[in-house]
């Protein structure tokens, strides 16, 4: 059998293979030192950063813009009181819609006079509707010397200025002093004073008032009743109910006085 001898390869020599893998090679690290930039890992991270805080400065930018404030507000069902007063009160104008307290401006319109409760309701982009639901008016305030300028007030004793034709159940003519004032509530026991005498006699309904005298009116036979202001509930029932005792004795006895006061209750008096 024929043998012939084959050298070992060396471990340095390389065939045409290597020489081309080596070729490529050389080629594509060549390409990258001509055109191409690789960033470090420290700089792309830095790259990035800066691209996030790019993104979150035009989010906050837009987020606290127009589009978020509310602009748009309706008032809805507002008889007495103006809508720009019950939108002022509230407080909303301008404001962002998602940090607003809708239930503290409700509560701020619910305490303006003529307005006994409130509902609001916000929408992004289509604004917000105030939706209130008015008191009545239980009184209308005028001066005795000028009629133009009138207040009124509700059953709370809130007072509101009188715009146009206010239709209240009781008509008040201030005989001295100056109408009551708008943000403060007239005194609690004349208030209580109204609501009395406006269930006791509901046939009555021109009234006049001075500090002096309290609640006064004019009966039928033109009479002045001076009634002064209840100091409790039911108080103007017994004064009403005094009244009535008088004139009954005096009719009785052919007197007609002009003036009947009841505002002392143990001292009444009466003058012809």
């Amino acid at each position: 059998m024929e043998q012939r001898y084959r050298p070992k390869r060396s471990s340095k020599s390389r065939t045409r293979f290597d020489v081309a893998a080596h070729t490529m090679q050389a080629k594509r690290m060549h390409g990258q030192q001509e055109g191409l930039v690789v960033l470090p890992p420290v700089r792309r991270g830095v790259v990035v950063a800066i691209l996030l805080c790019a993104v979150v400065v035009v989010f906050i930018t837009w987020f606290m813009g127009d589009d978020f404030r509310i602009h748009n507000i309706t008032v809805e069902n507002n008889q007495a009181v103006p809508a720009t007063q019950i939108m002022g009160a509230s407080g909303l104008t301008d404001e962002y819609i998602l940090f607003v307290d809708l239930n503290a401006a409700a509560k701020r319109v619910q305490a303006l006079p003529g307005i006994s409760a409130s509902e609001i309701t916000c929408t992004w982009r289509a604004g917000c509707v105030i939706l209130v639901q008015p008191s009545p008016a239980i009184a209308v305030w005028q001066s005795a010397g000028d009629n133009t300028d009138k207040m009124w007030s509700d059953g709370q004793g809130k007072v509101q200025k009188a715009l146009g034709d206010v239709k209240a159940k009781l008509t008040i003519q201030v005989e001295e002093g100056s109408l009551p004032t708008l943000g403060a509530p007239i005194d609690d026991h004349l208030s209580n004073s109204l609501n009395q005498v406006l269930a006791l006699q509901p046939g009555v309904t021109n009234y006049s008032y001075s500090r002096q005298y309290g609640l006064m009116f004019t009966e039928a036979h033109g009479m002045q009743i001076r009634l002064g202001v209840a100091a409790h509930d039911g108080d103007m029932r017994n004064r009403l109910a005094l009244v009535k005792q008088i004139s009954d004795q005096l009719a009785a006895q052919k007197s007609a006085p002009q003036v009947i006061d009841v505002r002392f209750m143990g001292a009444p008096y009466y003058i012809k």
